[in-house]
């Protein structure tokens, strides 16, 4: 049976909704609702065999400019640091476009962690992009030449890490990014850890950039 355009239109509210949701319950604590995010994101934009975008069907994923919010500078200039004073800090050639390392404490007890970029708006780039130069632009690369896009992330996640499957086998460079330690953050002659993953960090801004893009299409009116 041949499915109507109405069809598609309401499968996309409804994917947008879902998003939306599972975007909320991230924010508020649940890192878990990533996945769900990640099989959003893959049903929005996946052209690929057999697998057609809900984008795709209503023939509009060409017409939309992505916002591509990264930084181009390097994963230095991403830096919050609050109270910490007296410290030696080194930090390898990692480059994070899409997260913000947030540093924070005092009397010599820190706290570690990757935030959206989104949670400092105004560091946040303001460049449009056609769809396949947004998807498929780089936003991890470390000094060992491992380097991830949007797209590599998005599936790595939804087919291999539990989002539509749970894989035997997962992309290494997703795994080398996923750690909590791949920054390789040293402070005072130690490499610390941060208390999440940059991997999720920043699928949370790709969702961010593909809900504000959806704002300025004409499918703003099916949102």
């Amino acid at each position: 049976m041949q499915r109507s355009k109405e069809e598609f239109i309401d499968n996309f509210k409804e994917q947008v909704k879902f998003l939306k949701k599972s975007c909320e319950d991230y924010d508020n604590g649940d890192e878990s609702e990533i996945k769900r995010i990640s099989v959003c994101l893959r049903n929005l934009l996946k052209d690929k065999n057999r697998d057609v975008s809900a984008l795709s069907h209503l023939k509009e994923k060409e017409k939309i400019n992505f916002w591509d919010s990264s930084t181009k500078s390097g994963g230095v200039s991403n830096y919050i640091i609050n109270n910490m004073r007296n410290c030696t800090v080194w930090v390898m050639d990692i480059y994070m476009g899409l997260v913000i390392k947030e540093i924070s404490g005092n009397n010599g007890t820190y706290k570690y962690n990757f935030k959206p970029l989104f949670y400092k708006p105004s560091w946040q780039k303001q460049d449009y992009l056609p769809f396949l130069n947004w998807y498929e632009q780089v936003i991890y690369y470390d000094s060992t030449g491992s380097s991830l896009t949007r797209e590599d992330l998005i599936l790595s996640i939804a087919e291999q890490d539990g989002g539509n499957h749970f894989d035997i086998k997962l992309n290494n460079k997703y795994y080398q990014f996923k750690q909590k330690n791949s920054l390789k953050l040293n402070v005072n002659g130690r490499i610390v850890v941060f208390e999440n993953n940059p991997a999720f960090s920043s699928v949370r801004q790709i969702a961010h950039e593909v809900l504000e893009s959806l704002k300025k299409s004409d499918l703003v009116t099916h949102m």
